[in-house]
């Protein structure tokens, strides 16, 4: 099987588990996730074919089971037990809906924990580990839909074995409840109202925006919308919102033509301007320790690895607004320096000027 087969066999479960609770997937619903997972429109024959193999899957004897030589029907000994679980068809008019059948059997988990975890994973998903994340899930449903719930012991394995380190969110619970507002605003085209830390001041203020979706950077969530008091794309982390209201007597339309993707494509960073800047070309030269970082990694889409001499490698990346990269870069050191452009390299530069005036400044006041 290939992997878009894999793919294409998954999107079409999930497709149909999503729209059991509303009635069940169509004949047209299932063209569509096929198209998803493949890139490519089939025909209704070719989705009936998933289907078949999807319902033998859950039940070998869900096209019937054929006599033995010599054997009649009335030999069949008993009836056996329907399947745990499967799929159902079921007419209604002129059209066939497909629903899900069956108990999962998974240990109840909240509702924003999962989305948590969902949202954690997520940038994995479509960036560097991608592959990675596509193939956990497949051995996931497989567990899943065998009737088998390992969650707990899972868990129980990370705990003792797997230690993440880093910044992360000091409340989660509270900004996985802010996502799920967001995200229940976005779907019903409704304006929130936010109570936000304006960080240069500490100052909390008061913002009308309209949703238009989520940016994840450096482990770090935004709220990505449309402020009314600027009138202007604005992004909000997360856990600067200090409170949220959903508005529920206003309506408003995203841009047919806005693309979240497309906006955001070529920074660097998350501060990206309102229209998005021109975008030039970053050139590094990294060391050779540094230089398998960049072989390991990719920390952008747009990234270029050259190989030089002695181990070394010059990096190159395609961004707006490349002024977002100085903390980044200054983390550093002298490992990795910048190429070119000019005006960048004047710019880490200058933020080391300035670091080293400040701790000289600090010394004089504590002597």
């Amino acid at each position: 099987m290939t992997r878009d087969e894999q793919r294409a066999y998954l999107q079409i479960m999930f497709k149909i588990m999503e729209k059991t609770p509303g009635g069940g997937a169509t004949i047209e619903d299932l063209i569509e996730a096929y198209e998803e997972a493949t890139d490519r429109r089939p025909s209704e024959r070719t989705v009936y074919r998933y289907i078949e193999k999807l319902e033998l899957f859950f039940d070998p004897l869900a096209r019937g089971e054929d006599l033995e030589e010599g054997e009649e029907e009335e030999d069949m000994g008993e009836e056996l037990a329907p399947p745990l679980m499967g799929i159902k068809r079921e007419k209604r008019g002129r059209k066939t809906y497909y629903l899900f059948e069956g108990d999962l059997q998974l240990p109840s988990l909240d509702l924003n924990q999962a989305l948590l975890a969902v949202l954690n994973l997520y940038p994995q998903h479509v960036h560097i580990l991608k592959e990675s994340f596509d193939s956990v899930t497949r051995h996931m449903l497989k567990d899943i839909i065998s009737g088998i719930s390992m969650y707990s012991q899972v868990i129980d394995h990370l705990q003792k074995n797997v230690h993440v380190a880093g910044p992360v969110p000091a409340d989660p619970e509270k900004n996985a409840k802010i996502m799920l507002d967001i995200f229940q605003a976005i779907r019903f085209k409704k304006r929130i109202c936010l109570e936000y830390l304006r960080t240069y001041d500490g100052v909390i203020t008061r913002r009308e925006v309209e949703p238009y979706g989520f940016l994840s950077r450096l482990n770090n969530w935004y709220l990505v919308g449309k402020c009314l008091e600027k009138g202007e794309l604005r992004l909000f982390s997360l856990p600067h919102i200090r409170d949220l209201e959903i508005l529920d007597k206003t309506r408003f339309e995203i841009p047919r033509e806005f693309s979240l993707k497309n906006f955001y494509r070529n920074s660097w960073g998350v501060w990206t301007q309102d229209p998005p800047p021109k975008t030039e070309e970053v050139i590094l030269l990294a060391d050779r320790g540094a230089a398998e970082r960049f072989r390991a990694l990719k920390f952008h889409p747009s990234q270029k690895v050259t190989e030089l001499s002695a181990g070394r490698v010059e990096v190159s990346f395609r961004l707006g607004e490349a002024g977002e990269m100085v903390p980044w870069l200054l983390s550093w050191g002298t490992k990795v320096m910048v190429k070119e452009p000019d005006w960048l390299r004047e710019e880490v530069k200058n933020a080391l000027r300035n670091i080293e005036e400040e701790y000289e400044r600090m010394e004089r006041e504590n002597s």
